[in-house]
């Protein structure tokens, strides 16, 4: 089934070249439209934010001085968890 997002696009803000304003982060962003599109939607969405998970799961298992990248679908605490009891 295809479904139209137009209020995605119509609130956006505006890019004016030069303009040092910046718009929603990336987490923001994800969270607030997660509450207002479809279920099987957000599913396909959450496989976008799977390469942020792998390099957080990298920085995890190799003790990695990085910083941790947000915008993945997993917090740091649920990839330590999931190391510790992966048959939970």
């Amino acid at each position: 089934m295809l479904r139209n997002y137009y209020f995605l696009v119509s609130g956006l803000t505006d890019l004016v070249l030069g303009d040092e304003k910046t718009g929603a982060s990336f987490s923001v962003f994800m969270d607030e439209i997660s509450e207002l599109i479809h279920p099987s939607d957000l599913q396909l969405l959450q496989y976008i934010r799977l390469p942020f998970d792998n390099l957080n799961l990298i920085t995890v298992l190799l003790g990695k001085n990085r910083e941790f990248d947000l915008r993945g679908n997993y917090s740091r605490d649920d990839l330590v968890d999931a190391i510790k009891n992966p048959d939970v």
